[in-house]
């Protein structure tokens, strides 16, 4: 093997990780998924998106942490079988 082994794993790894996130968000709920997509890839406030989705900020903080959970949980899960694997 190459020195370069321990880092194309690592660099392998993260890939199957944000590809992962990518497949979490995917399925998300719709209401879920766009509340989720508006706080964290466009920067926006729970304020900003309860104002442009007519909903209170507790349901923005809810359906975000909803999300978060869901992808902490596929990461959880994947990274528990990467540690079966190498184990």
């Amino acid at each position: 093997r190459s020195t370069l082994f321990p880092y194309t794993t690592l660099f392998r790894s993260l890939a199957e990780i944000m590809n992962t996130i990518e497949d979490v968000i995917e399925k998300l709920p719709p209401r879920c998924r766009e509340i989720f997509t508006k706080a964290y890839l466009n920067g926006k406030t729970h304020k900003e998106i309860a104002s442009q989705l007519n909903l209170s900020v507790r349901t923005i903080e809810t359906q975000i942490y909803k999300a978060l959970k869901l992808i902490r949980d596929k990461i959880f899960l994947f990274f528990l079988s990467l540690s079966i694997l190498f184990s």
